[in-house]
């Protein structure tokens, strides 16, 4: 005997697709680029196509993997992305949406907070220097120094200071760069300084102050005089408003000869 026949149909198995990137409910900044990555997989054949979709706009088509696309320059908005893989027997699956927001990135604030501005600096000196960074919708990664166009150095951790060693003599604009942690950059307004000379030091010896000397007596003035960021150039002994000598070397000294 035999049966009836029974009819079976054996179908082709869709394939699976997830949307891996980027993460659901994540916010992104304009003018980013934002990498689309999908997964997809066909158990009985393989991924012929997998297409990234922004709502019912189609963004691009991928046949290899990795199954990736990098959405450029993103404008401010809400997006919703799906992904669709295409299996080798045409049959089709949708991923699961993922929503996110593209928002306006908005720059780091910096202010140098010392030196001041205008302020007036004696050599030798080692100049530190010292900003106040700050990004209202993120973190600050770095701050840079510069003298003009000249960059001192980098901070990366607060409070963002540097040292500016053996800083020279002359007028010097400063400004400092604050990088946030996505694309914002900032550059606080300069501030000018002016590094000078430092004045030398000079003290009269001898005679002493109040002493008494006697007429026709040879009178010793001896001078001690420093510099601290240079060297003396040049030591004049006066009386009153009568300039008696001047010397160039040291010892400082000269005798006044028959004093009267």
């Amino acid at each position: 005997a035999t049966s009836d026949p029974v009819i079976i149909t054996i179908s082709n198995r869709p394939p699976s697709v997830t949307l891996l990137q980027p993460p659901n409910g994540s916010r992104q900044f304009e003018g980013t680029n934002i990498t689309l990555l999908a997964n997809a997989a066909d158990l009985d054949g393989g991924i012929a196509l997998v297409e990234f979709f922004s709502g019912t706009n189609k963004l691009a088509e991928v046949t290899n993997v990795p199954f990736s696309f990098v959405w450029s320059n993103a404008v401010v908005g809400d997006y919703t992305f799906t992904a669709r893989a295409t299996d080798n027997e045409g049959a089709a699956t949708v991923s699961a949406s993922v929503a996110i927001q593209v928002v306006t990135n908005a720059p780091p604030s910096v202010t140098i907070t010392s030196p001041a501005n205008s302020q007036t600096l004696l050599t030798p000196l080692n100049l530190n220097l010292v900003a106040s960074a700050a990004d209202a919708d993120g973190s600050v990664r770095l701050v840079e120094f510069f003298a003009g166009t000249n960059k001192l150095g980098e901070d990366a951790t607060t409070p963002f200071t540097l040292v500016w060693s053996n800083a020279p003599r002359g007028v010097f604009t400063l400004s400092a760069r604050a990088f946030d942690d996505w694309i914002g950059v900032a550059t606080y307004a300069p501030v000018v300084i002016n590094i000078t000379n430092r004045p030398p030091s000079v003290t009269l010896l001898q005679p002493t102050n109040d002493s008494r000397q006697f007429e026709g007596t040879n009178i010793t003035l001896l001078a001690s005089a420093t510099d601290l960021d240079g060297s003396i150039a040049l030591i004049e002994f006066f009386s009153g408003t009568n300039k008696l000598t001047a010397m160039t070397n040291a010892p400082f000294s000269f005798v006044w000869s028959n004093a009267v």
